[in-house]
């Protein structure tokens, strides 16, 4: 909003470190956007190099959602979007939680790569592309599913002959501006039960923008399974 109507190449260093400096946790963000102007031939330079910034340290220090908390954001997605929506992503949640996948890895998930326990990757979908890549990193494999996220999507209604696991409410594949509408009110449904000393009602008192991310949910199955 600060730069409505700026081209990138007018960005100057001297800008970048000023924005940089009350902005840290974009710089990351700001500094490959801006590689990639520089590889599309859209900018010189990156202004973003070598600001000797530190960069936010991210997720390092958070507090992981509890079983307790996963089970109440499973709730709150059946009783905000109710129905067979309610249940879709109820389990995309339940999904994204148990496995670690990457939000990109479950809208692309198929039945069909489901085998008992054990769920081969093989695709993301890119909403940026509009299309199915190879997951980041080419970090194809096997992966382990427990009960709770096999349960979750064996109960999901499938469609003959398409195995696409999770659907939008109209029948499409998700992406991340879907996944933003349908996660926006669970989010604000689920920080309503929370008390003014949970962990994530402090992190909002330092950072208003520092809202419960999705991605987040990877966290809880990393350290749920160790």
């Amino acid at each position: 909003r600060e730069h409505e109507g700026r081209t990138l190449r007018s960005i100057t260093p001297g800008e970048a470190r000023a924005y940089a400096t009350d902005h840290k946790s974009a710089v990351a963000a700001l500094r490959a956007m801006f590689n990639d102007a520089l590889d599309d031939g859209l900018v010189d330079a990156n202004p973003f190099a070598k600001l000797g910034i530190a960069g936010s340290k991210g997720r390092e220090d958070i507090t992981v959602l509890t079983l307790d908390e996963i089970t109440c954001l499973q709730a709150i997605a059946r009783d905000v979007h109710s129905g067979e929506y309610g249940d879709t992503i109820a389990a995309l949640i339940t999904w994204s939680a148990y496995t670690c996948v990457r939000p990109g890895e479950a809208f692309a998930a198929t039945f069909d790569q489901l085998d008992g326990d054990v769920y081969h990757l093989q695709a993301q979908f890119n909403s940026k592309l509009g299309k199915e890549t190879a997951p980041k990193h080419d970090s194809v494999g096997s992966i382990y599913v427990p009960e709770p996220a096999r349960d979750a999507v064996l109960r999901l209604p499938r469609r003959l002959g398409d195995p696409l696991m999770f659907r939008s409410k109209r029948g499409r594949q998700f992406r991340q501006e879907t996944l933003h509408r349908a996660w926006t009110p669970i989010r604000s449904a689920f920080m309503a039960t929370l008390g003014s000393g949970h962990h994530l009602r402090q992190r909002l008192a330092v950072d208003p923008d520092d809202r419960l991310d999705y991605y987040e949910l990877r966290h809880f199955g990393a350290s749920h399974m160790l």
